[in-house]
């Protein structure tokens, strides 16, 4: 479903720091507008109503901020790839080498999903 004239218009103060999330009115939050708020900058998932944090408005969060959005996304949602998506994060953005090894960057994983996150990241890294 597409985005409504006055949430593009609310969409466009967000995208130029006019106002953050929080000041929408709640009539026009949606899952479409807080993923649409959540693409433009990570940090409108601190005011996404929980019932409209779902995997994809988290994914895009995670997407941008690594671990660091994981701090707001709900435990239900918390899953192997969301985990994997933060680390691949990590990965670019602060590469892993033998100056911060995967050992190190690892421990924000819950330890019962490490290994499955552990085989993704391996995976990844022989087919580059």
């Amino acid at each position: 479903m597409a985005l409504s004239k006055e949430q593009r218009d609310w969409l466009s103060k967000i995208k130029s720091g006019k106002i953050i999330t929080k000041n929408v009115p709640e009539e026009f939050l949606t899952e479409e507008f807080c993923l649409a708020a959540v693409q433009e900058d990570w940090q409108a998932l601190l005011y996404v109503p929980e019932a409209l944090k779902t995997e994809a408005v988290c994914n895009a969060a995670v997407g941008q901020a690594g671990e660091i959005a994981l701090n707001y996304v709900p435990d239900n949602l918390k899953t192997v790839q969301l985990y994997f998506s933060a680390l691949m994060y990590i990965h670019v953005h602060y590469r892993i080498n033998y100056h911060r090894p995967l050992g190190q960057v690892i421990n924000f994983v819950p330890d019962e999903l490490q290994s499955e996150v552990l085989r993704l990241y391996h995976e990844c890294m022989q087919g580059r």
